[in-house]
């Protein structure tokens, strides 16, 4: 296909919308949507070429897969290899064995669906993840494993479905991601199935006739209507916009609109603005420029901080534009020309490169991060220091599907207590372990990360729902069977009771209605009430743990860089916003313990004072991440042990 500059411009307006959003201060809270635009950019590149070439009859898979190997694994595998270096330089233990893993995910083409369960792409933790960026590069390389085949087919076999085929994946493609945006919006933002509308978008305007075109105004329209929508998304957009869904659209027929502008080889207005040198060169240097700017900006942030200057972002972008400069000319080119590596020896040498990283990768998961890197005394904040399982926990007879999940504590055949919930009642085994090691009393926890504490629940759009409810059946059955004295609830309220998606969830909100997260409160003062008459029911007393102040970053992770860099701490909790996340708990659980009878505890009484809720004592951080306590955390809340495991006399 001939040559056309405005693409390369188009490719450096969507580059440095994301690149800019990422450095923060250039007003552009939208500009992730470039990732959009690149989407309809490569579906309309490819998707030409590889019809010109089937019509032509010189398509040929190996040479297709060989081009997508030239252009994305050499400037990738470099950035690989120099991000592994520098994580193992700078990365604490628990974020380095987390980038192995990550690693590990880039090379199977698997980056998207793996942030997609480990944390949200806008959560705050997200920028210690050096490797997040590369989730489009696995929604692209999972795209077109499939898409080649299934166009060669149409065009070979049924010429005439083609269009009409890619339009219905299309617009299924489309329903799928308004579905996914209302119901699971972290998970939302990296799913292939629900971005393959981007991608085919672009598909289908290589399908459009060139001639027959409207009238040059109206083409000129096209170019400026497209140039506008893109711009308009990058200043209106922000993080709270559901996205991708309906959302996305902005960027993509903005995209689609200018590509269309000039689809016949007459250049626009817009067009010619597009094509202006500058922008041309920094559309030739996206994707290095894409590749570089994340890990560079990660790594400086993890190293020195966020100052939050704008020399600090624009000694950034220089640096990361020299460095894409530098992987154009020299890494780019010379693979995407066949000069460095030969056709027959290409496969070979992603095969073997793919193989040293993945066993680098596992190397990495396996050290646990290779605490050893760090002295002591640092590397110390950030273990959780709790005591293996197996040697604090005896396996409850009938529950052996949940070894891990249900711990018994003590000798006693009687179990006295239950404490039950998600991973926010799995803090409570040590010290409770500690507490009754010498009283002869008997505990129970039964803790499922991310699974509240509410019998019947669902969770729309997680695969662990079923095993969730199974869970919660069988501790509220277990309760009614053997009559235990106390149970104590503790979870992450919040977290399932938030109306809307935050930052401090980890951009990977809980929703437990059908009708979306603003309905989350409802749902669960029906199910935590129901479940607390069951409990109630079976003769057992009911205490709530009420919620932990959560942080909005990883405590451990921040002060051991502090120790060891004497990095600035960011600034306590203030009280006013810890009430505004609890909003829907604290009232609830207030009333709640009024009407049933049950004693509520508050952590937040041992961590708060009347102006904020502070996270460490004498240096020592109380979370190993944002909301879990580690047991300098616990020995704060020793009051609260005390009362669990103190019994009226009978």
């Amino acid at each position: 296909m001939s040559y056309r500059a405005d693409i390369d411009g188009l490719r450096a307006l969507a580059v440095l919308g994301v690149v800019l959003y990422h450095l923060g201060g250039f007003g552009l809270s939208g500009g992730y949507g470039g990732v959009d635009v690149f989407f309809v950019i490569s579906g309309y590149l490819i998707t030409h070429i590889v019809k010109s070439e089937i019509e032509t009859g010189t398509f040929s898979f190996a040479h297709f897969y060989e081009r997508r190997i030239r252009r994305i694994a050499p400037a990738l595998f470099v950035v690989l290899i120099v991000s592994t270096v520098l994580a193992a330089a700078l990365l604490l233990p628990v974020a380095f064995q987390e980038f192995g893993k990550s690693l590990q995910a880039v090379l199977i083409l698997n980056a998207n669906y793996y942030f997609a369960r480990k944390t949200g792409y806008f959560a705050a933790t997200s920028e210690e993840k050096p490797l997040l960026h590369t989730w489009s590069l696995a929604v692209e390389e999972q795209f077109y494993i499939l898409f080649p085949l299934i166009l060669f087919a149409l065009m070979t076999r049924r010429p005439k479905a083609v269009v009409p085929v890619l339009a219905a994946v299309f617009a299924a493609s489309m329903l799928l991601s308004l579905h996914q945006v209302t119901t699971t919006p972290a998970p939302a933002f990296f799913s292939t199935a629900g971005r393959a509308w981007e991608l085919l978008l672009g598909a289908l305007l290589a399908f459009m006739p060139t001639h027959s075109q409207p009238k040059q105004d109206w083409k000129e329209a096209a170019g400026w209507g497209g140039v506008f929508l893109i711009l308009a998304g990058y200043l209106t957009y922000d993080q709270s916009t559901l996205f991708p869904g309906p959302s996305a659209a902005i960027f993509c027929f903005g995209a689609a609109l200018v590509i269309y502008a000039g689809i016949d080889g007459q250049m626009t207005p817009a067009g010619r603005i597009l094509s202006l040198p500058p922008l041309v060169r920094v559309g030739q240097l996206s994707y290095s420029l894409y590749l570089w700017h994340w890990p560079l900006l990660v790594f400086w942030r993890y190293r020195f901080g966020d100052s939050g200057t704008w020399r600090q972002s624009a000694g950034l972008l220089l640096a990361s534009l020299a460095l894409a400069a530098l992987s154009w000319r020299y890494i780019e080119r010379p693979f995407r020309r066949g000069h460095a590596v030969p056709s027959r020896r290409i496969f070979t040498l992603f095969g073997a490169a793919t193989a040293a990283l993945s066993v680098l990768a596992i190397a990495v998961i396996k050290s646990d991060g290779a605490p050893a890197r760090w002295p002591a005394d640092t590397a110390a904040l950030l273990i959780e220091r709790r005591l293996p399982d197996e040697q604090v926990c005896k396996t409850l007879a009938g529950a052996e599907a949940w070894r891990k999940e249900i711990c018994v504590l003590g000798n006693s055949e009687k179990i006295d207590l239950v404490v039950w919930g998600d991973s926010h009642a799995r803090m409570f085994i040590d010290p409770i372990s500690q507490a009754i090691s010498t009283d002869g009393k008997s505990a129970l926890v039964a803790w499922l990360g991310a699974c509240p504490p509410l019998v019947g629940v669902t969770l729309y759009g997680r695969s662990k729902s079923a095993s969730c409810q199974a869970f919660s059946e069988f501790v509220l059955k277990y309760i009614e069977h053997m009559h235990p004295r106390r149970v104590v609830i503790s979870a992450r309220w919040a977290h399932y009771m938030a109306g809307a998606p935050s930052k401090i969830d980890g951009g990977v909100p809980i929703i437990l209605s059908p009708d979306g997260m603003a309905q989350n409160a409802k749902v669960a003062e029906k199910l935590l009430t129901e479940t607390i008459e069951r409990i109630q029911a079976a003769g057992s007393e009911v205490m709530i743990i009420g919620p932990v102040p959560e942080q909005g970053f990883l405590v451990a992770s921040r002060i051991a860089r502090s120790r060891a860099w004497n990095q600035d701490l960011p600034p306590e909790l203030p009280l006013a916003e810890y009430l505004e996340r609890q909003k829907n708990v604290l009232p609830f659980l207030r009333r709640l313990s009024a009407s049933r009878n049950i004693r509520l505890i508050l952590p937040d009484r041992y961590f708060c004072d009347q102006i904020s809720c502070r996270y460490a004592n004498d240096g020592k951080p109380l979370y190993f991440d944002h909301d879990h306590l580690n047991p300098y955390g616990m020995e704060v809340l020793a009051p609260i042990v005390r009362d669990i495991l103190t019994f009226p006399a009978s």
